[in-house]
């Protein structure tokens, strides 16, 4: 199974500027990131910002930089003990509170995608709209 990055409908003016990418839909984050996600990068002739003088896109750019991905990562060999006890298992918590090595980032994470998940479950749990006829037949 192949993974195609989609350019929404009506920017027709903007497919010049990037080549449709297939991924395979198990790639890596490493791979998504290095394939996909910096082809994204916006270069100083892009750029729709405002810089001061001196700046542009290149002083927030770290294009060497190479991030932690999530799935290289054992979780459980880099958390303290005391992040173990604090996450209870949330890979979520364990992954901000490995990299960030604070146990507040990481359980404030974990609180933000409890109320993340609970606000998705409420919003799925919604009656649908009918558009249609206000009379109702019943035969």
């Amino acid at each position: 199974m192949r993974v195609c990055s989609i350019i929404p409908m009506g920017w027709d003016l903007l497919l010049s500027a990037f080549q449709m990418q297939f991924l395979s839909s198990d790639a890596s984050d490493r791979t998504i990131h290095f394939e996909f996600g910096l082809s994204w990068q916006v270069t100083s002739n892009e750029s729709l910002f405002y810089y001061s003088n001196g700046l542009g896109p290149s002083a927030f750019s770290f294009p060497n930089a190479v991030p932690v991905f999530f799935d290289e990562v054992n979780l459980t060999s880099f958390a303290s003990p005391e992040l173990i006890t604090a996450c209870g298992g949330d890979p979520v918590c364990l992954f901000d509170g490995s990299v960030t090595g604070d146990i507040e980032v990481a359980t404030q994470s974990m609180a933000t995608e409890q109320t993340n998940s609970a606000e998705v479950a409420t919003l799925d749990n919604q009656p649908p709209i009918i558009n249609g006829s206000d009379t109702l037949y019943a035969f």
